[in-house]
């Protein structure tokens, strides 16, 4: 086949970003002939709103210029840019357009854009259970595909040696954790940082345990780094606690060695992240803010915070983990959408 993938890649952060690049090399591994049409910069200073912005509508130009792919596969967020995209449709020589929904799936249910998805030959959600809501609304062919592949290679050494001696060494139980300095109105602190770093608090007046949280995102603004330098101070001086910020690296690695993994978010989408804490058999615990993936715990308080990480940690709770990459059920939708 030939793909055409439009969407944000690395080096941004994000779990879009990271499946895009996973199902590229995969695709590439199997024989096919894979173009990536990225939304973002290589270059972090070009990566503002309006070069972002003119990338993108550069998108459909840049398709036209090109050999017809079999299929176009957009990872594109919001609703102007699927209206877009869908727009220059009958332009594409023929292509199937198929969309990813990510995390904006909830946003679709209540905003009209019935032209863009009518337009879609597939509608790929995240989300288990998004599916039936959009075949039912749009009257366009949907299924649920976690955005989750394991990565072929579990390579240790893009991991900062600081980092690596920090999660191997001692042997307290290990808590994992990440998330950016979000603080907008609507989510403040949209990742639970300040929830992370008063768990860890709660808990090692209870028993000896260490904290690993990677913030990604950079460069942050004053206020961002006043928050984050806030939280910092609350652990000052405490060595089993390190935050780690503006290094870009895998977190795959990191779970081998890690007890539990929290994601406290106040809202989210399917989370990369916690699929590849439960593809390494680490214990995940996340906020009751959306569908989690079979096998994670989840808690609706703080109080259930709190009790449930103590109860994964002293091995008092357990969870099940399942066989959990998706990768031969998008290379199945592809097949079935070209049938």
């Amino acid at each position: 086949m030939r793909i055409l993938l439009i969407s944000p890649t690395l080096p941004e952060i994000g779990g879009v970003s990271i499946a895009t690049e996973r199902l590229s090399s995969r695709l590439k591994q199997d024989g096919h002939d894979v173009h990536v049409y990225s939304l973002s910069f290589k270059t972090p200073g070009l990566n503002n709103r309006w070069f972002r912005m003119m990338r993108f509508l550069l998108a459909p130009i840049w398709i036209l210029f090109h050999a017809k792919f079999d299929i176009i596969h957009c990872h594109v967020a919001g609703i102007f840019r699927k209206r877009y995209i869908a727009f220059f449709k009958n332009c594409f020589h023929g292509a199937k357009l198929i969309f990813t929904l990510h995390g904006d799936a909830k946003v679709l249910r209540q905003c009209p854009v019935e032209k863009a998805l009518k337009k879609a030959d597939l509608i790929i959600c995240a989300q288990n259970g998004d599916s039936a809501f959009m075949k039912q609304a749009f009257g366009v062919p949907s299924v649920d595909i976690p955005a989750f592949i394991l990565p072929n290679n579990i390579d240790e050494s893009e991991i900062p040696p600081s980092v690596m001696n920090f999660v191997k060494n001692g042997d307290k139980p290990l808590i994992l954790a990440t998330g950016g300095v979000v603080l907008t109105q609507q989510f403040y602190d949209l990742y639970g940082l300040k929830d992370i770093i008063h768990l860890y608090l709660r808990l090692k007046e209870k028993m000896p345990i260490k904290l690993l949280l990677v913030v990604t995102g950079t460069p942050m603004n004053a206020i961002q780094t006043d928050y984050i330098d806030n939280l910092c101070k609350e652990v000052k001086g405490d060595n089993n606690v390190m935050i780690t910020k503006g290094l870009a690296m895998p977190l795959v690695p990191l779970f081998r060695y890690a007890k539990l993994f929290v994601r406290p978010t106040k809202t989210d989408g399917d989370a990369l992240s916690i699929r590849e804490a439960l593809a390494m058999k680490c214990p995940v615990l996340a906020s009751a803010v959306s569908v989690r993936p079979a096998g994670t715990l989840v808690y609706h308080d703080d109080n259930e915070f709190f009790e449930y990480a103590k109860g994964l940690l002293c091995n008092q709770m357990v969870t099940k983990f399942e066989d959990c990459d998706f990768y031969n059920q998008l290379i199945e939708a592809y097949e079935n959408v070209l049938a």
